[in-house]
Formats: structure tokens, sequence, C-alpha cells
């Protein structure tokens, strides 16, 4: 079982007890340089985890960090 401070991505919030801010779609989406459609229409799995309530997407920033490092590619 995980622990309540662990996000999906694995990542600990910085300090205990702390709440960790949720991003907007926008906000991701700028961050990453790509359109918030990419974002919306990805298929379950090849973007960021996400988070949906009713008609809103948030993301941890952990788990994009962490989903960005999944995918770093490295020159060898």
């Amino acid at each position: 079982m995980k622990d309540k401070q662990t996000s999906s991505c694995g990542h600990h919030p910085s300090q205990p007890g702390q709440v960790e801010q949720l991003l907007t779609i926008t906000e991701v989406a700028d961050w990453l340089g790509v359109s918030t459609s990419m974002l919306y229409h990805h298929d379950p799995g090849e973007g960021p985890s996400r988070i949906k309530f009713g008609n809103s997407i948030r993301y941890r920033r952990c788990c994009v960090t962490a989903w960005l490092d999944e995918h770093l590619v490295t020159d060898r």
C-alpha cells in the first residue's frame, strides 16, 4: 500500500504535510511547449498522469517532472 504522502508518480511532497499545488492543463502545456489539445487528447499512459474531476483536469508538478525524466533521451 502506498504511503498517503506519496503521489501516483512515487514522489513525496517537499515537506511533510505540505499540499502540492495542482497545475492546470494550460500551465502544463505552456511549460512543455505543446498545445492544450495535445494534452487533452493523449491516450492514458502516453502523457503525464492527470487528475480529472468534473470538467477539470489538473496535474501534479512532481508527476509531470517524473514523466519528463522517464522520457529523457541521452546521446550515446
